[in-house]
């Protein structure tokens, strides 16, 4: 999903992967429309002068299904879970 929605090579969405599924500051999301799989997006939980954060980040949803609310579901249930563990401030890059 990451690589085709962002028109890279799958190997550079790989690298980029790699490292945060499992993580434990990282939720990743995947939606799905009429039973396929068609968005993944992460989120990071951080901490620091801020206090606790989050960022949302490779919001991806194929050609196919843009402009039908995928990727603000997608953001939405990181959010809320986000603000349900203690962020008290989130963005999305």
């Amino acid at each position: 999903i990451d690589a085709r929605a962002f028109e890279n090579p799958p190997e550079q969405s790989r690298a980029w992967l790699a490292h945060q599924l499992g993580a434990p500051d990282f939720t990743t999301v995947v939606a799905d429309l009429d039973g396929a799989v068609v968005g993944v997006a992460t989120a990071v939980r951080s901490g620091g002068r801020a206090g606790a954060c989050c960022g949302i980040y490779g919001v991806a949803v194929l050609p196919e299904a843009r402009r039908r609310g995928v990727a603000a579901a997608m953001t939405s249930q990181l959010l809320a879970r986000a603000f349900d563990r203690g962020a008290t401030a989130a963005h999305l890059n």
